[in-house]
């Protein structure tokens, strides 16, 4: 099995996808490098246990290593500048390494369509160090379908093939990775080939059955309006799927552990995880799961609301800065993420806790409202709780009200 495949089943559980994503890809990336080392003769290989498996890597020193690491966070949580600082400093300290050279273009490419041309220099010089590793062609497809135009002009066409060949090589490169089967869907898409798409997407979840694979399946059938094809997907979904029942069981026997063993499988967020467990108040699970979720991804608007809503002795309201608040708060404030309805009535109830019964239930519900709340939201007990101490009704009990005949 690929390097990248055993870190990732390691690094998921422990940190977000995304960052995972990335380290496993520098695991494999030094791997990949070392064995064309090899073959000039170059010093022996440092040999790296990750999730059981040898993985064959050359020397990095610890410097790189953090300064990678540093960057890899930063972009995460979208602070593009500083990010691009620490994956220019690490390519200071190890200008042989492919991976940071991706992560460079990434952020480049992020910044907006300024930082294009910045970008594809990036990758360019990652291919003459690593011709075959994947992620540098997978990046760069994703880069050009970032800056591409909506209105598909000849030029954005132009990119968009070139994004497809990349796109192709890096599924040639590196099969088993549904990310970039994902993009090779997505580019062929973008560009209406949406049999091929779909056929790419089929095939994967067949060779590799994952909830995941099956889900991006449907979604893309639901796109197509492909009956045939959804209800596949949704059998092999439905199969898998761990319900919030379970999620629930494990966060009420305090078992964190196993709480997020199913949130990984369940494909949930981590940090709702921490929401849950705070709206069933469990706040040492809250707690201790919103630290984890923050000390990954600073900012997370889950984590930082369970974290905020606890009745804990750190006094999270009053030592908190305000401007965590507002940035929370703020709706209409761009960003990768969005609180969760779960996660802004466990903030809302607690404003009630907090400021008090009459003031503190105006405030939240003020706020709630302004915000909105999905009705699919009713449907789970624990909002619905939460929703009723905020002196919410559902709309269901309001319609089934106003239908009762007066019996006076």
């Amino acid at each position: 099995m690929p390097a990248r495949h055993t870190a990732s089943r390691l690094l998921s559980l422990v940190i977000p996808p995304v960052i995972a994503a990335i380290l496993a890809a520098f695991a494999a990336a030094v791997g990949l490098l070392t064995t064309a080392l090899m073959a000039g003769c170059t010093p022996p290989p440092v040999v790296r246990i990750v999730d059981g498996h040898e993985i064959h890597g050359r020397f990095i020193r610890a410097s790189t290593y953090s300064l990678f690491l540093q960057g890899v966070i930063e972009e995460s949580s979208g602070n593009y500048a500083a990010a691009e600082r620490m994956y220019l400093a690490a390519h200071e300290n190890d200008k042989q390494e492919p991976a940071i050279l991706v992560r460079l273009g990434a952020v480049q490419c992020a910044w907006d369509s300024r930082g294009f041309d910045a970008a594809q220099r990036s990758f360019s010089a990652a291919i003459k160090v690593a011709p075959r590793y994947a992620p540098i062609f997978a990046e760069r497809a994703r880069c050009v379908i970032r800056n591409s135009n909506p209105d598909r002009t000849d030029l954005d066409s132009t990119k968009l093939a070139n994004a497809e060949s990349d796109a192709r090589t890096a599924f040639a490169l590196d099969p088993w990775d549904l990310s970039t089967t994902v993009l090779l869907a997505q580019v062929l898409e973008l560009r209406g080939k949406h049999d091929e798409a779909a056929t790419v997407l089929a095939a994967f979840a067949f060779a590799q059955p994952s909830p995941q694979a099956w889900m991006e399946v449907a979604a893309m059938a639901q796109r197509c309006n492909d009956s045939t094809r959804l209800r596949l997907a949704s059998r092999f979904v439905s199969d898998r799927r761990i319900t919030l029942d379970q999620l629930d069981s494990a966060i009420a026997n305090e078992n964190l552990d196993l709480a997020r063993e199913v949130a990984t499988i369940a494909l949930v967020d981590q940090g709702f995880v921490a929401v849950r467990a705070a709206a069933l108040g469990k706040w040492g699970i809250a707690r201790e799961q919103a630290r984890m979720v923050l000390a990954a991804e600073p900012g997370h608007p889950d984590a930082l609301s369970a974290w905020l809503a606890s009745p804990g002795p750190s006094e999270a309201f009053r030592s908190t800065d305000i401007h965590i608040w507002h940035r929370l708060l703020k709706s209409d404030e761009p960003t990768s993420r969005k609180l969760s309805d779960l996660g802004a009535l466990v903030l809302a109830d607690a404003i009630q806790r907090s400021i008090g019964p009459d003031v503190g239930r105006d405030i939240a519900r003020s706020w709630l409202e302004a915000r909105g709340v999905s009705s699919e939201t009713w449907k789970d007990p624990i909002a619905n709780s939460l929703l009723s101490r905020l002196g919410f009704r559902s709309a269901v009990s309001e319609q089934q009200q106003s239908t009762t005949p007066n019996r006076n």
